[in-house]
This record gives structure tokens, C-alpha cells and sequence, in this order.
């Protein structure tokens, strides 16, 4: 093997972990600006979920429906599809007038095409949602890196004494963290530690 051909299998390789960090990256800031809009509609008194596509068809299967994946693919199926509370402004329609529903959707991958009312539309913008306040009752334990969750995360929640639904983990700008992306996120945004706390009640 020639040093020609070894630098040019280094080029490739170098090439392919370009590629794979892209990606990486590309994931990552869609998962903060999935975060930033959650917490933005969290703040106008709406809640937002998001599911991907396969799990939208795992709701349905659940409800008794028939789901043909055949025309979708594996990597589709990985998009998301964003339910929140309809806005207080209402959804605009062709014309330009305010729509109103309960709960509005849209697909995260392809935003320009805007959003669409679920269920029945209302006569009147639906009321503001009152959430209870959060009061911790002490800190259990916290993480200070991406890797340091992951290594020790399973263990600590384990063992801790305390039911998953009396727990609540905040990072270090008072976000709510539940899912793997989201302690990963919070390397991007400088958002360690992440602390750890039962809540009261």
C-alpha cells in the first residue's frame, strides 16, 4: 500500500466523520429548538407534545386501528409531529381569519407548511390553562455532564427512595429534563448541572 492510497483512505474516513458529526449536530439543534418552542408555548399557557410519526401510528394501533407502514419509511417514521393547545389568537385560515381550536399540529421537519385545527372548531378561543406550582421538597442528587448521567443515571433514580412521579430534574436555566436528548441538549447550551429533586405532595 502506497502513500497515495493511504492518505486518500484517510481523506475518506475524515470525509465519513464530517458526514457523522454534521448529522450529529444537525440533531442536536433540532432537539433545542424543539425545547425552545416547547418552553415558548409552555410560557403562553399552552403545552406542547411531540411524538414521532411511529408512535402516532403505535397510539392508533392501540385504539383498534389498522397501520400500514408500507409507503413510509424507517427514517420518516422518525419525524416528528408537534400537538400543542390551540394559541388565544387563533389559527389564520385562507382568508386571513382567525380559527380557533383546542388543540393545533403540525410537522416539525416541514413548518412552512403551517399548522392545522384538531377536533372541532370552537366558536370562541379556548381558555387559558391554570397549572399548579411546582414546590420542591429536597435536592435527591444532580449531574454535572452528558456522561456523567449516563453512567450513573439508572443507578441513582434506582435507588433513590423516591417514585419517578414525585421527581422532577431542572437544569441549571430551571428547564424541566426528562429524555436522553434533552441531558445531552443541555451540554450545547452550557446548562449543566443538572439537579435532581423530589417534589412536594
Amino acid at each position: 500500500m502506497n502513500h497515495d492510497t493511504i492518505n486518500s483512505m484517510q481523506i475518506q474516513e475524515l470525509r465519513r466523520e464530517l458526514i457523522r458529526s454534521t448529522r450529529e449536530n444537525d440533531r442536536i439543534k433540532k432537539e433545542l429548538s424543539r425545547t425552545q418552542s416547547a418552553l415558548s408555548a409552555f410560557n403562553q399557557g399552552q403545552q406542547q407534545l411531540n411524538l414521532t410519526i411511529q408512535q402516532v401510528g403505535e397510539l392508533a394501533e392501540y385504539s383498534g386501528y389498522n397501520i400500514n407502514y408500507s409507503d413510509i419509511g424507517e427514517d420518516e417514521r422518525e419525524h416528528f409531529v408537534c400537538i400543542a393547545d390551540g394559541p388565544r389568537g387563533g389559527v389564520l385560515d385562507d382568508d386571513g381569519k382567525a380559527t380557533h381550536y383546542a388543540h393545533i399540529m403540525w410537522f416539525e421537519e416541514i413548518p412552512e407548511e403551517g399548522c392545522i385545527g384538531l377536533g372541532e372548531q370552537l366558536q370562541e378561543p379556548p381558555p387559558v390553562r391554570l397549572y399548579n406550582p411546582i414546590h420542591l421538597k429536597r435536592k435527591l442528587f444532580q449531574f454535572d455532564s452528558y456522561l456523567a448521567w449516563a453512567d450513573t443515571a439508572k443507578n441513582l433514580y434506582a435507588n433513590c427512595g423516591v417514585h419517578y412521579h414525585n421527581i422532577i430534574a431542572l437544569d441549571a436555566n430551571g428547564i424541566v429534563c426528562r429524555a436522553g436528548n434533552q441531558f445531552m441538549a443541555a451540554t450545547v447550551k452550557k446548562s449543566y448541572p443538572i439537579t435532581v429533586y423530589e417534589l412536594e405532595g
